[in-house]
């Protein structure tokens, strides 16, 4: 019988709907917790946040996962026996942040797991590529692709950067290679609140007419992160002009990434004559995109962009009951099945990245993204004999609309994502555990061990230190200077301690390492949390270091 597992996760409130119109990344994220709590059979779930009130609302378990704590990651790395976990799961992917929690807990090595969502290729090569080969990844630590695509792409990215690493270092240097696992869970939907709403219900909550024939395009609306609307605009024109007799009206959902783009579409819109027939909705919140799906005939989407690795709207009209005629791009041919779901329409690309990467040392991240996405083609022509199958066939629509609220149901239910990240949650714990000792790992960044000589001196046990009168007026009169940063950096009642420490020895001078023995019994934290608050009430002028005074001997 499996044993229940404590899983630990770094949790960042703006991974979890931090906006109003989050991303597809930051839905999946806020679900995955709460399915987890749900679904799960792990025994605890342990959140790592920067503060411990930091939970997301919630977060009850029906399932055999009843309890879920947050450990504030700070008090968290300074305890000298932190609690023990069987697996980190990080839900960002950042590598370096999880192999140096890793690297700060006591015990044995336990596995690291992360998802990669999409690859966009010079982010990733110094975010996953480098930390992966040279990190202290183990043989049970697992880098999760929500695609089969995503995964040969890293295997690709992997290969390509140790190849580089080859070329540099010269023959003598080890071969450097990635040591952990690539393995494929997709993501995942809600389908019982997809598909729960009536068409008409839909359209009136959304203000679209009853009578018309619905193309939905959902999704960012950006022409860097997401597939170009201006070939879809002059597609849904000729279809109004071959469709006369049918009400054809085009939905565009989705937040403006890029509003001068946003300008360009809408006009481009008036210039084709179709702007009263096409609607534009704006960001839709996540709890009404439910509704926005419901209310549409045929889901449409031309994403076709480098860094979209599944997709989270298709899914949704998967789960939805409408059709899908989508570019054959990446994970879309994993979750949808053309002719039975909807139609998959033919995607074509050739090598030009010469001009591609030199402009890319002009123009930045962006203009790369856009010139690689505009070298990206879609089959217009066969995307629109796709539409036009459907707007003939009401049959068709039903069939294919049934057929992927059962593909969503059976392949992409929460309940059935979680099932399959515990199953290999199990597999890699019982790897770890059966594991020799892991090999050191490489050091997290020392920012005082590179950079500390740009300070004019050092702060050493023997240093003496006063209270000042600024210091005394915050102990008497609670005269306090402002604190910001989320954790802020210092603990207000730490502060107080130690000035109050200072105070009881008149003031001093005294010691670093004398007032940290006054305060070891009341401090409870470690040395180097102990220095940050000395130094910053040095810095606010709370305490001064005692010096000679200018041009005395």
């Amino acid at each position: 019988m499996e044993s229940p597992l404590r899983i630990a996760l770094p949790f960042e409130p703006r991974q979890h709907l931090a906006s109003e119109n989050p991303s597809g990344f930051h839905i999946v994220n806020a679900e995955f917790l709460h399915a987890l709590a749900r679904h799960g059979r792990s025994g605890e779930l342990l959140l790592l946040a920067a503060r411990a009130n930091a939970a997301p609302p919630g977060l009850g378990g029906e399932g055999a996962l009843k309890q879920t704590r947050v450990l504030d990651i700070l008090e968290l790395v300074r305890q000298p026996q932190p609690p023990p976990v069987d697996l980190l799961h990080d839900l960002s992917c950042q590598v370096d942040r999880a192999l140096t929690v890793r690297g700060h807990w006591n015990g044995p090595a336990f596995p690291l797991t992360f998802v990669s969502h999409g690859l966009v290729l010079q982010l990733s090569l110094r975010a996953l590529a480098y930390p992966l080969l040279l990190g202290g990844i183990q043989p049970f630590d697992s880098l999760i692709c929500i695609s089969h695509g995503i995964k040969r792409g890293l295997e690709r990215l992997l290969d390509s950067a140790a190849e580089s690493f080859a070329r540099v270092a010269g023959a003598d240097a080890p071969r450097l290679r990635y040591r952990g696992r690539l393995d494929v869970i997709h993501w995942a939907v809600d389908s019982e609140r997809f598909g729960s709403v009536a068409r008409s219900e839909a359209r009136a909550a959304l203000g679209i007419p009853q009578d018309a024939f619905v193309l939905l395009s959902i999704g960012r609306i950006s022409p860097f992160s997401k597939g170009d609307l201006l070939p879809l605009l002059g597609l849904f024109r000729d279809l109004r002009a071959s469709n006369p007799e049918r009400k054809l009206r085009l939905v565009i959902a989705g937040s403006v990434d890029v509003q001068s783009y946003n300008t360009v579409l809408q006009g481009h819109a008036r210039s084709l004559g179709v702007t009263e027939h096409v609607q534009w909705l704006g960001g839709v919140e996540p709890s009404r995109r439910h509704l926005v799906h419901a209310a549409a005939d045929v889901f449409v989407s031309l994403n076709d962009a480098t860094g979209e690795g599944f997709g989270l709207t298709p899914l949704e009209a998967l789960a939805s009951g409408v059709p899908q005629v989508v570019s054959d791009w990446d994970g879309m041919r994993e979750m949808l099945v053309h002719g039975e779901t909807g139609f998959l329409v033919p995607t074509v690309w050739a090598n030009c990245d010469d001009e591609l990467i030199l402009h890319g040392l002009v123009g930045g991240q962006t203009h790369r993204d856009l010139w690689t996405a505009q070298s990206i083609a879609t089959d217009m022509t066969a995307m629109r004999r796709s539409l036009q199958a459907l707007i003939d066939s009401p049959e068709l629509r039903a069939r294919m609309g049934e057929a992927s609220r059962l593909r969503a149901a059976r392949l992409f239910s929460w309940k059935e994502i979680i099932r399959q990240y515990e199953e290999l949650w199990q597999e890699l714990a019982g790897l770890a555990r059966a594991a020799p000792p892991a090999r050191a790992q490489m050091l997290p960044e020392a920012i005082h061990g590179v950079l500390g000589h740009y300070a004019a001196e050092q702060l050493e046990p023997s240093t003496p230190l006063k209270l000042t009168e600024a210091g005394s007026r915050l102990l008497t009169q609670g005269e306090f200077v402002p604190l910001y940063g989320q954790p802020p950096p210092v603990e207000p009642e730490r502060v107080v301690a130690l000035l109050g420490a200072l105070s009881a020895r008149n003031g001093g001078p005294c010691t670093l390492a004398t007032l940290e023995q006054d305060t070891l019994a009341t401090w409870g934290s470690g040395h180097t949390w102990f220095l940050r608050h000395v130094l910053w009430l040095l810095k606010f002028g709370l305490l001064e270091v005692e010096r000679p005074l200018p041009g005395v001997g």
